[in-house]
């Protein structure tokens, strides 16, 4: 699209659409669950996320210009993500590149991508690239030595449509965490819809021993190699596995089905049986996924 960004709120004045892609078939049924019962507003926002490039660095030189200065335009290729709920609402919109989502709307750019669009546009609709990092399987995580496995983390997220007060958290498992650790992790495949339960709540630290992570990398490894034709409208999560492969940043997710869900949650119970927090954690964790999954006979909301 071309937009002015408003300065300090971010706020998206849209001056041309040149190019929207149809939405996921889940997408509308997400959004209209979260707006229920909130006052609904129309504005898009402008999100960056993950590792700052020259789109960021660009929206901090506008940030700075004098309150007299009348805004810039900009071309900004960005990723839908789920409606926030607030007073009023608003829709994220996510930069999709950091060093080339957001550019400066001269003349000659603003031809040539017009020409860009004009050309293939009639060949069926386009997808975003994911990250470039999002180029690794679960497999390769699981290969890794023990020393490597401390800057492995894995994030599940709750993908299917739900209300605002259902506070579905989203959870992220790996040595080393803390209570007060917020890891990025890029949406890859997903829709930006998908990620709503990540948008609107904390996610929840699951701290794991190496030798119960590297366990449930081997069976997510066993999970990838088998194939799972889910349409759209079955997958219930989210999981993604970020970490350092040959000492570069990468992530590999997969959507889940519920029976892929449900193999995943009972072997972590069986590889955190001999550690009292992260077994009252998982069993946690799949509480809250009810009625996906359900917790341990025995275990209690109030027990830690």
């Amino acid at each position: 699209m071309l937009a002015q960004v408003c300065r300090g709120s971010h706020d998206l004045q849209v001056g041309t659409y040149l190019y929207s892609a149809p939405r996921d078939s889940v997408a509308a049924r997400v959004n209209a669950a979260l707006e229920e019962g909130y006052k609904s507003g129309n504005a898009l926002r402008l999100k960056l996320e993950g590792p700052p490039g020259a789109a960021a660095r660009l929206l901090a030189a506008e940030e700075g210009r004098p309150d007299s200065a009348p805004p810039s335009n900009f071309i900004c290729f960005l990723r839908r993500r789920a409606y926030e709920p607030d007073n009023p609402g608003f829709y994220p919109m996510l930069v999709a590149d950091p060093v080339a989502g957001v550019l400066r709307a001269d003349f000659r750019t603003v031809r040539a991508l017009r020409n860009v669009i004009a050309r293939p546009s009639r060949r069926g609709p386009w997808v975003p690239s994911p990250p470039a990092e999002c180029r690794a399987r679960w497999r390769d995580f699981a290969a890794l030595n023990d020393a490597a496995l401390s800057t492995v983390r894995v994030r599940i997220m709750y993908a299917q449509p739900g209300r605002y007060w259902e506070r579905r958290q989203s959870f992220v498992f790996g040595p080393g965490r803390s209570d007060q650790d917020r890891p990025y992790f890029p949406l890859c495949d997903a829709c930006g819809e998908r990620g709503w339960s990540d948008q609107i709540t904390t996610p929840y630290p699951v701290p794991l021993r190496r030798s119960a992570l590297v366990a449930w990398l081997r069976t997510l490894s066993d999970l990838e190699r088998v194939e799972d034709a889910t349409p759209p409208d079955s997958v219930v999560a989210i999981v993604t596995v970020r970490g350092t492969l040959h000492g570069v940043t990468r992530s590999a997710e997969h959507p889940m089905s519920i029976l892929r869900l449900k193999s995943a949650a009972d072997a972590l119970t069986q590889h955190v049986q001999a550690d009292s927090l992260a077994a009252w954690r998982v069993n946690y964790w799949k509480y809250v996924f009810c009625p996906l999954l359900a917790p341990q006979a025995g275990w209690h909301l109030a027990g830690r």
